[in-house]
């Protein structure tokens, strides 16, 4: 009986262990920019331009809903919501319609890197692309 007892426990013990599982992954917390490419124009004038990051460049998104911004010489304060299925919405980060930023995607969410994708919404006001890389 004794060693039934113990061959039970150590069962539960395994699948216990083997249950675990790592923390999920999060956007939330501050990222160093790599890179910001952006595609607009209208006809035959459109354009990307990129910016490459440098030490001190960062994206920061806080638990309260704000992404504050460094680029450079630049800095920004901007609203951001998580949406389902790998979406984000970021306050002027692309296309803005009726005041509210459409939905972009969350192209890869690793524990060391995060790819924010602002979709293309072909329209006669032309072109506007966008795609932000960050790493840990």
């Amino acid at each position: 009986m004794k060693r039934l007892f113990v061959i039970l426990i150590t069962l539960i013990s395994l699948e216990l262990v083997s249950c675990k599982k790592d923390p999920a992954v999060s956007i939330i917390g501050k990222w160093n920019l790599v890179s910001d490419a952006i595609t607009s124009g209208i006809g035959p004038n459109v354009k990307t331009y990129s910016y490459t990051g440098v030490p001190g460049d960062y994206f920061d998104f806080r638990t309260d809903g704000k992404l504050y911004i460094k680029e450079g010489s630049n800095s920004d304060t901007l609203s951001y919501t998580l949406l389902p299925d790998n979406k984000i919405t970021i306050t002027s980060f692309g296309w803005v319609i009726n005041g509210v930023g459409i939905e972009s995607d969350i192209v890869m969410l690793t524990a060391n890197h995060v790819s924010i994708h602002v979709p293309n919404i072909n329209n006669p006001g032309g072109v506007y692309e966008r795609t932000v890389s960050l790493d840990r």
